[in-house]
């Protein structure tokens, strides 16, 4: 019987500054992805996306023996390295030339692998793969990407992993689909073939349009989907290890969930979050900051940590937990994916090195809509999975009054817009028309430009009484202009300033003048949200936590090419 495919070794060709998360050494990338060594050179594979996590495909499936291929132009040594946190030790050592077959011993089964390559002559490695003699078995696979107005970022990925599919070919050929859901206005441009299907959709966010991939997945009969954002930079080996180790999984693992790793485009080499858990409130990254360009951040990562929810910028669900009866709040975006892992329940999610994406950090740009919808769509989650008013009062609060200390007006302006409309309550939420909605939170956007100064630093001397009375100094005697980031949450900085100009994490900026009047209007307004959640939130909290659950069992009939915007779907 043929050896099975676990995992490839790749090359170091999806993004810039990201070599030495690949490959380490004296290899140049060959035609094809081969790599090239001259003689004496080393290719050491001791990488975050070419070990092999022998703890975790131990655990959660039954590959059997494993074994490492190769086809090798010359001759070559090789290490095969066993890592683990207290030890890093070789287990094999041979030479090799031609086409390569190395069996890993039977009783090593924990820690990463690895293979190293030290060229005895000038040499060429290609094929490089961890096998298994375990049965393939089919899992037939979705990938769904929702879109908005972004056609060349989501036709170039799927371009380069329909590639990667022809490719691969076999069985991995045969199970893999990929949906693209078009919530924009403009046309998608992919390779149209019996691999690729488009859905245009009206424009409900990234939680309505992964919510019709679902729908139209689980129609089709797949087994497992994958979703996937659009704006992201994909090696397609990903997908791959998705569904190779997916198809690999024993009970009771079939119904895990497979996190995708989000590492920073602008700084490729350090993860932004892998995993994430709730301290209470608010979510935890894991493995945030880690950087995995070494062995103690590779062997870091792989180890397992407490998890609630995974992003969608890539994330896999089984069709037991994705399906019409189980479909995501419309929350139009932020919080979604953290309330869905909420509700699939603690500790299901599995994150693999290698199953990653690269994807701009979310607080890089500045944007009003979004801090309407952390407000409200937290209040919202946290509602459904058990946090009383009390609780949501004190987090408005606290979010909101800091943003009026710091002049950040618009957005305590649409907190309060967010803590509104979270107290009309779920049949509000559902018919909601999320297009106008969102074009009018858009429309808030301030014009950003170019910022040249100096990053701010802030002054920690101020009295916290003398803060409070004088609204942060809008009180007092101006001591000139300030500059502060937007994802700051102090307001120390903006102590008696006159104007503050505004930095996002990309160097763009606005000013805003000091407005006293503004800014009693908005406390007063805080204020009165406040009392009003203490009077009635407790039972719109009950309303939301009946709703949802009640209404789950009759999402079954909306999984046909005609699925209807998502606050349809949530209203039959």
């Amino acid at each position: 019987m043929p050896r099975r495919v676990l995992q490839h070794v790749r090359p170091p060709v999806t993004k810039e500054g990201a070599d030495v998360l690949y490959v380490k050494g004296d290899a140049a990338v060959g035609d094809g992805g081969s790599f090239v060594l001259e003689k004496g050179g080393v290719a050491d594979f001791s990488t975050f996306f070419n070990m092999f996590s022998l703890s975790k495909w131990y655990r959660y499936t039954d590959i059997g023996n494993l074994f490492l291929e190769f086809s090798c132009k010359g001759k070559v040594n090789v290490e095969i390295i066993d890592f683990s946190k207290n030890d890093a030790k070789t287990i094999v050592v041979t030479k090799a030339d031609g086409e390569t077959s190395i069996a890993i011993p039977v009783d090593v089964k924990d820690g990463m692998i690895c293979a190293r390559f030290t060229a005895l002559e000038d040499s060429e490695l290609s094929g490089i793969v961890f096998t298994s003699d375990s049965e393939q078995r089919s899992l037939k696979t979705c990938v769904v990407t929702c879109t908005y107005n972004r056609p060349e970022a989501v036709s170039d990925n799927v371009d380069r992993l329909l590639d990667f599919i022809k490719k691969c070919g076999g069985e991995f050929e045969k199970d893999l689909g990929i949906f693209v859901v078009n919530n924009g206005d403009m046309d998608v441009p992919v390779r149209r073939d019996g691999t690729v299907r488009i859905f245009d959709n009206p424009n409900t966010g990234g939680s309505g349009g992964f919510s019709r991939g679902i729908c139209e997945a689980y129609a089709a009969g797949y087994d497992r989907v994958v979703l996937m954002d659009d704006d992201i930079t994909l090696d397609p080996e990903a997908i791959y290890r998705i569904w190779s180790f997916g198809s690999s999984l024993t009970d009771p693992y079939n119904n895990i969930i497979m996190g995708g790793t989000m590492l920073r485009a602008d700084r490729p080499l350090e993860i932004h979050e892998s995993t994430a858990y709730f301290d209470g409130l608010l979510g935890v990254s894991n493995d945030g900051g880690l950087v995995v360009s070494t062995i103690d951040g590779c062997l870091s990562f792989d180890t397992g940590k407490h998890s609630d929810y995974n992003g969608w910028w890539l994330c896999s669900y089984p069709r037991s937990v994705a399906n019409p009866s189980n479909l995501p709040l419309p929350l139009f975006m932020t919080w979604d994916d953290a309330e869905y892992g909420l509700r699939c329940g603690p500790d299901r999610t599995v994150s693999l090195n290698g199953v990653a994406v690269w994807h701009e950090p979310f607080d890089l740009k500045y944007s009003p809509a979004r801090s309407y919808y952390l407000v409200r769509n937290l209040c919202v989650m946290h509602s459904v999975h058990g946090k009383g008013i009390f609780e949501l009062t004190r987090f408005f609060f606290g979010w909101t009054v800091p943003r009026v200390f710091s002049m950040r007006y618009t957005d305590a302006e649409v907190g309060i817009r967010a803590m509104r409309d979270f107290l009309r309550g779920p049949d509000w939420l559902c018919n909601a028309d999320p297009v106008e909605l969102n074009s009018s939170l858009v429309d808030l956007m301030p014009n950003m430009i170019p910022y040249t100064g100096d990053i701010p630093s802030e002054d920690e001397n101020i009295s916290r009484a003398v803060r409070w009375l004088t609204l942060n100094g809008q009180l007092l005697p101006s001591r000139g202009p300030c500059s502060i980031m937007v994802d700051s949450t102090s307001s120390v900085g903006t102590y008696r300033a006159s104007s503050v100009t505004q930095i996002d994490g990309r160097g763009m900026c606005c000013t805003v003048e000091r407005d006293v009047l503004r800014s009693i209007g908005i406390l007063f307004r805080t204020a009165s949200c406040c009392v009003r959640s203490l009077i009635v939130g407790s039972g719109i909290i009950r309303r939301y936590r009946n709703k949802f659950p009640a209404h789950a069992t009759e999402l079954s009939e909306s999984n046909n090419e005609q699925t209807s915007p998502r606050r349809e779907i949530f209203n039959r």
